[in-house]
């Protein structure tokens, strides 16, 4: 009696931690095609970003820093159109939505933004909090 209440219990336990472990590979299977290439797109990002600090720490030449930069930025650039084709144009429907509702606040005032920088600042602002220039009072 005691043997069988130990190996339930010892299963359970087992189940209990391996759970999440393939509950996450279930998840990753189960994940499309988009989400795969975004993680690319962070990726190639991120390798971009590395690129720049090792330039700036001087660990790669300008030389190479050219090369590699090139060809990171133009893997980006098709990762990017995979997701745009991926997405059925549903990306570019939402920045189309996205910027007229900010032509709207724009037109009514609601919204306006520094000459200087592009920030956008509240229409009582006499300065722009990212650049600090002063903002003409719109007539």
């Amino acid at each position: 009696m005691e043997l069988a209440l130990i190996i339930i219990f010892v299963l359970s336990a087992l189940a209990y931690v391996a759970w999440p472990l393939l509950s996450k590979t279930v998840a990753a299977k189960g994940s499309g095609a988009e989400d795969e290439l975004r993680i690319q797109r962070d990726i190639v990002f991120a390798a971009i970003k590395d690129l720049e600090m090792d330039r700036e720490m001087g660990r790669v030449s300008e030389e190479d820093f050219e090369q590699l930069n090139a060809g990171y930025r133009q893997q980006a650039i098709d990762v990017l159109k995979k997701i745009d084709r991926a997405g059925n144009g549903m990306h570019r429907k939402r920045l189309e939505d996205e910027l007229a509702a900010l032509r709207t606040k724009r037109r009514k005032g609601e919204v306006i933004f520094c000459s200087a920088c592009g920030s956008s600042v509240g229409p009582q602002d006499r300065f722009c909090s990212a650049c600090g220039k002063k903002l003409s009072q719109p007539q």
